[in-house]
């Protein structure tokens, strides 16, 4: 029987039609669209395992192939990778047992056999490098300081994202949620940890606070008061704006930021040496921590101008350095102890500029020796 489809073109629209020796039958396009989908239903499944069985001999070689690796190289199966292959490549569906080698000195590609089938299949791999990763080496409760003892360290093939490489970003951190043994402690389920100060007993306003009168405590950052002082830092000597219960959280609004420092009565000019009468005791309001404020007067004997610092300006570390109490030339009155009981006298000359407390070259003005000391005051000096 011969059929043939034809199209009636006297019509503005087509419509499909079968012709059957001579004779025509015409189908609405509809009918032929129905008919089109039916036999693709029918045939589609049988497609389908045309290609699924075509898959077989290449998932077969990919899972023996991770298998001799993994035991040639003695590192599990799932460290081991196979490059993406061409889709063209045709793997045969070898009767027997396929052979595997390692054909070049550097392990990245592995050579497949089948006897009698052919050329070989040269298949690139790659090696998976474990990364340390930190777990949870038992049950951990939400809103735990992680300890060291909380953990393990382990080598993994392929760690979720966000996993931890050191135990030390996860010691000292609070949990966010429970964790169960085992299981990756990832960053986002920790919480940083924050020292805050709380008071250990009421305190009025004004009161200047000390060491003695607050605890240091750990919390959760999310937790701790708005402008909550850091117990990190010295807040020693600083005074209260108003009347604080015990076990309140210091914070920034509590107190005035004012400490007691060494300010300038007057101009104070470079290279002049310094009157301490020309200080005064103010508070003053500073930000952080005062170790770059004079508090108190040592360590200001014998010392002389580097900046200028303004009347009214508090006097800074940097601002001044130990007086020059020895001018090379000068004559320099040096103390020698004889056998550790008698002390000698000697006037001799100044080699180097020194100030307190460093060391001097000096010269024995009659024998003409050179001799080493340290300064002890103006134009004097000790033997070492």
């Amino acid at each position: 029987m011969h059929i043939k489809m034809s199209v009636n073109r006297s019509k503005a629209r087509t419509v499909p039609s079968l012709s059957i020796k001579g004779g025509s039958w015409c189908v609405p396009r509809w009918l032929a669209q129905a008919l089109f989908i039916l036999l693709t239903l029918v045939l589609m499944p049988g497609l389908m395992s045309l290609g699924t069985a075509a898959d077989l001999p290449r998932e077969s070689m990919i899972r023996d192939l991770k298998q001799w690796v993994s035991e040639r190289l003695s590192i599990p199966p799932e460290l081991v990778e196979v490059a993406p292959m061409d889709a063209r490549l045709r793997v045969p569906d070898c009767p027997k047992a396929l052979n595997f080698d390692f054909p070049f000195p550097v392990h990245d590609q592995v050579r497949v056999r089948c006897e009698g089938q052919g050329a070989d299949l040269y298949i690139r791999i790659i090696v998976i490098e474990p990364r340390n990763t930190v777990l949870a080496a038992k049950a951990l409760s939400a809103g735990q300081v992680v300890t060291s003892t909380d953990l393990i360290l382990q080598p993994v093939a392929k760690p979720q994202p966000g996993t931890l490489e050191s135990l030390g970003l996860a010691v000292g951190r609070y949990l966010k949620k429970p964790v169960g043994p085992g299981a990756w402690i990832l960053s986002s389920d920790l919480e940083e940890a924050e020292l805050v100060m709380r008071l250990k007993a009421d305190i009025k306003r004004g009161s200047t606070l000390s060491k003695g009168q607050f605890e240091t405590l750990s919390m959760p950052k999310s937790l701790a008061p708005p402008g909550f002082l850091s117990a990190k830092q010295s807040y020693e000597g600083m005074r209260l704006k108003l009347d604080l219960s015990a076990g309140h959280i210091l914070s920034t609004d509590d107190l005035t930021l004012e400490r007691d420092v060494w300010v300038a009565r007057e101009n104070l000019l470079p290279g002049q040496l310094l009157d301490l009468n020309r200080l005064q005791l103010l508070p003053i309001r500073i930000q952080g921590p005062l170790t770059g404020y004079y508090t108190d007067l040592s360590g200001l004997d014998n010392a002389e101008m580097v900046r200028e610092v303004r009347q009214g300006e508090p006097l800074k570390v940097g601002d001044v350095r130990p007086e020059l109490l020895v001018r090379r030339g000068a004559e320099v009155m040096l103390t020698m102890n004889s056998n550790g009981q008698v002390q000698i006298t000697l006037r001799v000359e100044a080699l180097d500029d020194a100030r307190m407390g460093e060391s001097i070259k000096m010269k024995n003005l009659e024998s003409g020796r050179i001799l080493f000391g340290t300064v002890t005051g103006k134009n004097m000096a000790k033997s070492r």
